[in-house]
């Protein structure tokens, strides 16, 4: 099960993509906190489905979702430009990404 409203502060983890590598590569980390994890998660979960869209992100986040007490466990993938979309696989397929999610994990 995925934590929604009882996330912990979570670390995001942002990538650049080299296309012509075909890979990804680590850009930077950082913590966010519990309530700014809380929000970000909140809103994106809320969010709609996504439209169809073409455009290729040159930079992903990703994040652990967990509770305090550590369970939890699912991997929120999001475009940070490009689509701007959100999944976690195996639970959702791809959402728009609310601007208030992205601007929190932009930070």
């Amino acid at each position: 099960m995925v934590p929604v409203d009882d996330v912990a502060g979570l670390t995001v983890c942002r990538y650049d993509v080299q296309s012509s590598a075909n890979a990804t590569v680590l850009a930077g980390s950082q913590g966010l906190s519990a309530e700014a994890s809380r929000r970000a998660v909140e809103s994106a979960f809320a969010a709609p489905s996504a439209g169809a869209c073409s455009q290729t992100a040159t930079e992903v986040v990703a994040m652990r979702l967990v509770r305090p007490d550590g369970s939890g466990g699912g991997v929120f993938l999001a475009e940070a430009n490009g689509c701007e979309r959100f999944m976690v696989p195996g639970l959702t397929g791809y959402r728009a990404m609310p601007l208030e999610a992205l601007a929190l994990l932009e930070k």
